[in-house]
């Protein structure tokens, strides 16, 4: 992690453990429900997100549910290299946990297109979207 980053904007990555601890206290049933929308003001390399995703992923490979699992997801950070490491774990964990719906051409241009939508640079405190 940057030294001035951390000075100027207080970023700070949450370590793995601590991620699992927090995101596994919370009710699971709407936590790991796709129908629920999720929102990660300050999404930083993307680890909260793609632990939900990866637990929504276990439930089912159905494409709809794969679909509506990721679709629910959404994050912002102020740092455009974090958007991006967020987007990419994000398809990491979909190729990863779901490698079947990489295999329609159509279906892998919506995920991307989704993870694009839905993980963007901006702030979340002013609402300037870059």
């Amino acid at each position: 992690m940057n030294g001035h980053r951390r000075r100027l904007l207080g970023e700070v990555f949450t370590p793995t453990t601590l991620v699992k601890q927090i995101v596994d206290s919370y009710v699971p049933e709407v936590l790991f429900n796709p129908n629920y929308t999720v929102l990660e003001p300050a999404v930083g390399d993307g680890r909260f997100l793609t632990y939900i995703l990866h637990h929504r992923l276990l439930q089912s490979q159905d494409a709809q549910y794969v679909i509506q699992s990721l679709s629910t997801l959404y994050g912002i950070d102020i740092q455009k290299d974090n958007v991006l490491k967020a987007r990419n774990e994000l398809l990491k964990t979909m190729l990863l946990m779901a490698p079947k719906m990489f295999e329609n051409k159509n279906i892998k241009e919506i995920i991307q297109y989704i993870i694009e939508c839905n993980i963007i640079h901006g702030c979340a405190i002013t609402k300037r979207y870059a």
